[in-house]
């Protein structure tokens, strides 16, 4: 992760400003940072999900140490790096990826995420930065990012 923004709808098309911590918009609203994940603390910020994929996806999503044992993720040229498993041929219970969860939850605030790299919307790829819900996947998710969609409402 290191060149996208996603911020909530509400304030799309607003200018922001940033200063000591808070971000101020041209519509006079101001967020403080609450928090931020980088390369020093990401990984103690979140879980590797290692549960069935909830939408029957043919993915198989792998703990912390296998996915640092892999090159999955972890932490590269200073940068958070996440990925799939390209190598292994025709894997029995689907390529193995990282999913992750944060430990935080939020009721609502401003995210932005810097990506450098995120793979382009082919056949099996499925990356995106998404929220969900108490209720999900029955309701309650907003996709941030995924494959090219921005800011969609499900």
């Amino acid at each position: 992760l290191g060149s996208a923004a996603a911020v909530l709808p509400a304030l799309a098309g607003a200018t922001l400003t940033t200063s000591n911590n808070t971000v101020t918009t041209t519509s006079d609203k101001t967020y403080k940072v609450s928090e931020i994940y980088d390369a020093s603390n990401f990984f103690q910020g979140f879980t590797h999900f290692t549960d069935p994929d909830p939408t029957q996806g043919f993915v198989e999503f792998v703990d912390q140490p296998t996915a640092e044992n892999l090159g999955l993720s972890g932490i590269r040229d200073g940068a958070i790096h996440m990925s799939v498993d390209a190598v292994t041929p025709n894997p029995p219970n689907g390529r193995r990826s990282v999913r992750l969860e944060s430990q935080k939850t939020f009721d609502n605030g401003l995210f932005v995420a810097d990506i450098a790299h995120m793979p382009s919307n082919t056949c099996g790829v499925w990356p995106a930065f998404w929220t969900v819900g108490p209720n999900w996947p029955f309701v309650g998710k907003f996709s941030l990012y995924r494959t090219g969609l921005i800011l969609s409402l499900v």
